[in-house]
């Protein structure tokens, strides 16, 4: 899998807030060990709002 090639994640709800969820693609593990995938709040409690804020970060 290269560093380009992923899925859009989905935004995921914890509590009532939507957060980020990203797997570290195999060939960028070493730059990010011993983290194994990215997550951050998307800051929203709408579903909407938080897959266009998800869609965002993962296309930067």
């Amino acid at each position: 899998m290269s560093a380009l090639s992923f899925k859009t994640p989905t935004p995921f709800l914890r509590g009532r807030t939507y957060y980020f969820r990203l797997r570290v693609p195999q060939d960028l593990l070493p730059v990010y060990d011993p983290k194994k995938e990215l997550t951050f709040s998307l800051k929203t409690r709408d579903f909407h709002q938080a897959l266009e804020n998800a869609r965002l970060r993962a296309s930067s």
